[in-house]
Formats: C-alpha cells, sequence, structure tokens
C-alpha cells in the first residue's frame, strides 16, 4: 500500500514510514531537473542515492553538460572539469561552456650570463603578478620589468579528451528517474510486489542491469528541429503496454544518450507520463501531448540485442551528440567573435562608411581568429 491504516506515507523504495520528507527531483538537478516531490522518499534514502547513483549519472555527464556551460536545475553553472589533458599530453581544465586553460600554471627563473631570466605560463596578468611576486622581491625586479618581457598569446591548445563512462551505478540511477516518474503518478500501484525487483535493482543493485536498463539501439527522434523547446532536451516517458500489462520507459539525455527501462508488470490501471527539460533554454514541462506520443521500443526485442550493440549504439549516440555540441559552440562563438573583430578594426559605431581598407583589416582578423580560436577548428586539427 501507498499508506499504512494511519495514513503515514512510506518510502517507495524502502516502504518504511518517510520520517523527514525530502524533495526527490524527478530528473536530476544536474541535468536541469526542476520537478521534484516531497512525498517520495525519506531524506536517508535521498541521502543515499545523492552520494552514489546520483553521483554516478553527474559523473556520466559531467563531459557533455561543461561543454555546453549547462545550468542545473537551480541555475548554478557546472564546475570546471578537471584532471583533462590533450592529445599531446598538456594537463588542462575545461571551465564552463568548453573553453580549455592551462591547469598547472608555473613561474620559474634562472641566471643566464648575470641576468635573471624568468621561464613559465601564466593565465592572465593578475596570475603573472602574482606568481612572479617573490622572484621580483628576491632580485629586485620591476613589476614594469616583468610585464614588458611577457610575452601574450592566445594558444591552440589541441583536442581536449573528456569520457562520458556508462556502468551499473549509472543504469540505476537512469532506472531511478523512470520509477520516480511512475510512482509519481501511481504511487500505490509502484509499491506493488510487482515492482519489487526494479526497486531492488535501484536500491541494491539487486539482478543483472541488463535486464533493467538497455541502451535503446533502435533509437527514437524525440527532439526535432524547429519544434517546441530544443534538440539537446532530456525526455522520460513511461507507460504502460494494455495488450501485457508491461510498464516500460524511455530514458534520453541530451537528445541522443537513450535506455529503455523495463520497470515491471501490471494489470492495474496506471497514468501515463511524460517530462521535457531544456537544460539549455532553461524551460520544462510535463505531460504535454507530444511527448506522451514518443514511441517507445519494446523491451523485449532491445533484449535480443547484443552487448557489441550496445556499445555500437552507445558510441554512435555519443558522436551525434558531439556534432550537434560542436554546432552550437561555434555558432556562440561566432557572433562573439564578428562583434569584437568589427570592434577592434572600426571602432565603436560612428556613421562612418567602410572603405575598403577597413573591409580588409576586418577580414583578416575574421580569418586569423577562425583557423586558430575556431570551436571546429579545434576538433579538426587533429
Amino acid at each position: 500500500m501507498g499508506e499504512d491504516e494511519e495514513g503515514v506515507l512510506l518510502d517507495i523504495y524502502s516502504k518504511v514510514p518517510i520520517a523527514v520528507m525530502s524533495a526527490e527531483h524527478i530528473l536530476l538537478n544536474c541535468l536541469g531537473g526542476r520537478l521534484s516531490s516531497r512525498n517520495l522518499i525519506d531524506k536517508t534514502t535521498n541521502d543515499v542515492f545523492g552520494d552514489t547513483i546520483d553521483k554516478a549519472v553527474a559523473k556520466m555527464i559531467e563531459f557533455p553538460r561543461v561543454v555546453l556551460g549547462a545550468m542545473s536545475g537551480d541555475g548554478v553553472a557546472p564546475r570546471a572539469l578537471t584532471g583533462l589533458e590533450t592529445k599531446s599530453g598538456e594537463p588542462i581544465k575545461l571551465l564552463s561552456g568548453g573553453k580549455p586553460e592551462l591547469a598547472h600554471p608555473k613561474i620559474s627563473c634562472e641566471k643566464i650570463d648575470g641576468k635573471v631570466v624568468i621561464h613559465g605560463v601564466a593565465r592572465n596578468v593578475a596570475e603573472l603578478v602574482r606568481l612572479t611576486e617573490r622572484i621580483r622581491e628576491k632580485h629586485n625586479i620591476k613589476l614594469e620589468a616583468v610585464l614588458q618581457g611577457a610575452i601574450s598569446s592566445k594558444r591552440y591548445v589541441g583536442l581536449v579528451q573528456g569520457d562520458v563512462v556508462y556502468d551499473n551505478d549509472c543504469a540505476r540511477g537512469i532506472a531511478k528517474m523512470a520509477c520516480n516518474l511512475f510512482a509519481m503518478k501511481n504511487r500505490v500501484t509502484f509499491l506493488d510486489a510487482d515492482f519489487e525487483p526494479i526497486r531492488n535493482f535501484v536500491v541494491k543493485g539487486d539482478g543483472v542491469a541488463r535486464d533493467f536498463v538497455r541502451v535503446n539501439v533502435r533509437p527514437v527522434q524525440c527532439n526535432k528541429r524547429g519544434q517546441a523547446l530544443g534538440e539537446l532536451d532530456h525526455v522520460l516517458v513511461v507507460r504502460r503496454n494494455i495488450k501485457s500489462g508491461l510498464v516500460e520507459a524511455l530514458v534520453c539525455l541530451y537528445g541522443h544518450l537513450q535506455f529503455a527501462i523495463h520497470l515491471g508488470r501490471t494489470h492495474k490501471e496506471v497514468l501515463a507520463a511524460a517530462y521535457r527539460v531544456d537544460q539549455l533554454g532553461r524551460d520544462h514541462r510535463t505531460d504535454h501531448a507530444r511527448d506522451m506520443k514518443v514511441t517507445l521500443r519494446s523491451f523485449s526485442a532491445l533484449s535480443r540485442c547484443s552487448d557489441q550493440d550496445e556499445m555500437n549504439e552507445w558510441a554512435a549516440a555519443l558522436r551525434r551528440m558531439l556534432g550537434i555540441v560542436v554546432e552550437r559552440q561555434e555558432s556562440d562563438w561566432e557572433s562573439r567573435m564578428l562583434d569584437e573583430c568589427m570592434a577592434a578594426a572600426w571602432g565603436p559605431p560612428d556613421g562612418r562608411t567602410i572603405t575598403e581598407e577597413m573591409a580588409n583589416e576586418f577580414a583578416a582578423l575574421v580569418a586569423e581568429r577562425f583557423v586558430n580560436e575556431s570551436p571546429r577548428m579545434r576538433y579538426l586539427r587533429e
């Protein structure tokens, strides 16, 4: 039952009375989810999930989220991604929005022919001033001399290597999102024994992950260009097959990482549910007519696919998603770059006629910056 004789709410996973209510996000906050419920789970359960399977999912999507600069549901930008390096082995960190930055700036000095020579790299002038402070004091070097000798440059840092790792804990976290959405509409039904296997998988990891969660090797089109919200949306859909009684779900992350979920079987009437989040546009909606009609692949049909089929689709989905990410980065970068080049070549708008010389100067700036800084070139040059 969803409630005991005294009307006490039960935790939908532990099935014990909720002692301390806690807001449980249907879709994780780090994925932009804002829809939550305070009557699904106890705070103790929420805390355990937060330290384990929720953290695993957050880690899985960390790289695309940072590259996109995708805000959380409560409006917080992703933290810089550390521990990365380029193909050439250069340690860097990735800032929100996909901007690479030197991870470990270092400054050293040596004496050559009686002169103090300062070596190293700093990310900006303020950092150069701070890192050279002791050297300047020790050798009585003026700050102006250091700044005059410094070379300001923008370097191509090479293709950044990042991982999107899917493991058993990720599968449990993804299954939990589907269970949350189903239980929000069908609380009493989800507490039935029919859903004990998926509940034990989510809570304790019991069973084999592929019996509950499959990479959707036959992806469906959830996000179409020109339609409401975005092409990198997250979409959750849960419904019951009337003939078989099977309750199944689709969890689609960033438009392309798709998972089919088998929740259980029931012959009770249940309410279908859908939830869509446009994390980049900071928008969301529930039970929209178009979302409710998203195709769900039969889990039993997908279960006949091999591990290699799933691995191949996972790799293909990442490539599709990355292509859109690069396209979005390119568009945003081009808009900023053109404004900056116009300001550098022509100054503030003053009604002047653009001469051929001014146009050539602008074109040269655009060409140089495109070759050296374009997000697309970062992916193509290696």
